[in-house]
């Protein structure tokens, strides 16, 4: 684990040597962001005579609304341009996957939340290009 370098607005960098032109190199990035949410994106590169890796539009979060949240009984989840995203899961608070699904082809979606307790779950949407993002969402009694 190692911090990027600020470059100013919303780049950052990091430079790393040692490898051999050819060679793929696999990344996590992780963004933490304030409340204690997070979003990992995954990348591999292949090494090649001048590097550049650039990070996923961060702004992908604006296509996706859900809502209500507090929630009771269902999610309404409206996807913006559906075919940047590929899928949609739902996870409790311990990280144990509940629910996958496809949404590459879908404007909108119900989820059916009544067989869910009340507590603290969490929504990831991919994109095609492997950007995680991660709604935090209540469910209420």
């Amino acid at each position: 684990e190692s911090y990027m370098d600020h470059d100013g607005g919303l780049t950052f960098s990091k430079t790393v040597g040692g490898y051999a032109v050819g060679e793929t190199i696999s990344y996590a990035i992780n963004f933490a962001y304030a409340g204690g949410l997070s979003v990992t994106s995954y990348f591999q590169y292949e090494v090649g005579s001048t590097c550049a890796l650039n990070t996923v539009d961060l702004n992908l979060d604006n296509h996706i609304a859900m809502y209500p949240n507090p929630f009771k009984e269902s999610i309404h989840i409206t996807i913006n341009q559906s075919n940047t995203f590929k899928s949609l899961e739902v996870y409790d608070i311990n990280g144990k996957q509940l629910m996958s699904r496809n949404v590459s082809d879908l404007n909108q979606l119900t989820i059916d939340t009544t067989a869910l307790q009340s507590g603290l779950y969490f929504i990831s949407i991919k994109s095609q290009k492997g950007t995680v993002i991660t709604k935090k969402l209540i469910k209420r009694k």
